[in-house]
């Protein structure tokens, strides 16, 4: 899309200077030359033009390395582009976007007769239907890109932002992989004295790394996979987790289950047991837990154990819920840990709702690069934009000035510049709808949990191109508008 963007770019440049190459041209022709040969001129032209811009490209390219490597979470040498093959697809892309993009101005500029030129009705002869084709369809890729670029980052928000029911904010998650593990509950009591936290929790699994999977093999031979989770005491109150039916059974080795655990294991709600635990033995049945989500919004829903102990050994993790600046509260941790352990705490993103984010990290990725390049996408179509409202402004001044002439105020012949302006967006507006409609349909059908595509992402990337087009054109309009018609009316009479 891009490479066509630019290729219409280069037409609509072009074409904006039809009338002062016109000139150059017919004069060349009044000398002697042949159609030919100023068609292979302005053809030329365009191609060393874009070897310009390659070159230019590739030199912004190598500065913007850095961000390129850290939004594609990969290593960019530039050196590749030295490769033979890479040379020669250089070669090739600035050949067809040269060739192509100075074909059509060529072939127009070239047919102009020298004695239109002389008399100045050149401007009124080029209709130029093709650069009308090729500024809507340059407003289409526009409102196209921004239309799947606001779908993306839409629904990536509405994965991360998702209820998962449970409290994710400002929780913090440290692990205690390869640290000593008689020393956690100092580590604990020295977190507690802390301004910034608020209360802790020791446990083995979380509801976002789903804890510990076992498979309990049931007296009529059926496997059922179970994630297990223990916490102590305050699990429940620090995650905020919800108990939608409490059996007050006295066994404090029992667990707590979900609607998925009576499903599959065929229990009735009021079960206060299941026959087999992962010992062998009957596992009482200490509640059932209000819906809550193992690890992101698009995983599958799984049987749940949670075991409350008062007292952990070896925990997993601790977790924090801390109050004020996350940055400094988790600094603060980490000089207790280093204190505490006598290493580094190595975790960067500790936070659950991080580690929410971390998991569609492709996603956001992917959203961020599309936006990127709506974001490029605007800038050529307003380049282009500004180049083709200068020449039909030019085609349409002997009209602009008879109106005056005529009667009609600035207002009034600015007001029909830019209607026949916004003509061509409301076109490409009809044609786009259908066109993101489709691709993001089957984009968004990959996601269990997603947004629909509402009509305001429509009418959003639409009204987007119109006040874009609008700052294109409103200057010259205005300009062209307040001209005295009596110079023109001479130049073209």
């Amino acid at each position: 899309m891009l490479n066509y963007s630019v290729a219409e770019l280069r037409i609509n440049l072009t074409v904006a200077q039809s009338n002062r190459r016109a000139k150059e041209m017919a004069t060349r022709r009044l000398l002697g030359s042949q159609r030919s040969e100023i068609i292979m001129r302005l053809v030329t032209e365009s191609i060393l033009m874009c070897a310009v811009s390659m070159a230019l490209g590739i030199v912004l390219a190598m500065l913007g390395a850095p961000v390129a490597e850290k939004l594609l979470d990969t290593e960019i040498s530039i050196a590749t582009l030295l490769r033979p093959s890479f040379v020669a697809a250089i070669i090739f892309i600035v050949l067809a976007v040269g060739l192509v993009s100075g074909i059509i101005p060529a072939f127009v500029i070239s047919r102009a007769k020298p004695i239109d030129v002389v008399r100045g009705t050149f401007t009124r002869h080029s209709r130029m239907v093709l650069s009308r084709i090729f500024m809507t369809l340059q407003n289409v890729i526009t409102i196209t890109m921004i239309g799947v670029s606001l779908t993306m980052v839409l629904q990536v928000d509405h994965l991360v932002s998702a209820p998962l029911g449970y409290d994710k904010e400002n929780l913090m998650k440290i692990d205690f992989w390869g640290s000593n593990h008689s020393k956690v509950d100092a580590f604990r009591n020295e977190l507690n004295s802390l301004p910034c936290v608020v209360k802790t929790s020791f446990c083995k699994g979380t509801p976002i790394d789903r804890g510990n999977n076992n498979t309990i093999i049931f007296p009529d031979g059926k496997e059922i996979s179970f994630q297990v989770l223990i916490g102590d005491s305050c699990y429940f109150d620090i995650l905020g987790l919800k108990i939608a039916r409490d059996n007050h059974v006295a066994d404090v080795n029992g667990a707590y289950v979900n609607n998925q655990t009576l499903k599959e294991a065929e229990l009735k709600e009021d079960a206060k047991s299941m026959k087999y635990s992962l010992d062998g033995d009957p596992i009482s049945i200490r509640g059932i837990m209000a819906p809550f989500q193992l690890g992101d919004i698009t995983s599958f829903e799984s049987p749940v154990l949670i075991f409350i102990h008062k007292k952990i050994s070896d925990p997993w993790s601790i977790l924090i819920k801390i109050k004020g600046d996350p940055i400094e509260a988790y600094n603060s941790v980490k000089e207790v840990y280093k204190t505490t352990f006598g290493m580094e705490l190595t975790q960067e993103r500790p936070y659950i709702d991080q580690i929410v984010q971390d998991c569609f990290d492709q996603q956001m990725r992917l959203s961020k690069i599309v936006s990127l390049f709506a974001g490029i996408a605007i800038i050529i179509s307003l380049l282009g934009l500004v180049a083709m409202s200068q020449y039909f402004i030019q085609q349409r001044q002997r009209e602009i000035a008879v109106r005056k002439v005529f009667g009609s105020t600035s207002r009034q012949v600015c007001f029909r510049l830019l209607r026949s302006f916004m003509i061509y967006v409301a076109i490409a507006f009809v044609i786009a709808i259908p066109i993101i409609w489709y691709f993001m349909s089957d984009w968004l059908s990959d996601y269990s949990y997603r947004i629909s595509l509402s009509p305001w992402i429509f009418v959003a990337a639409g009204a987007f191109c119109f006040v874009v087009s609008l700052l294109a054109v409103v200057i010259q309009s205005n300009v062209a508008a307040n001209e005295n018609p009596i110079r023109h009316i001479k130049d073209n009479g």
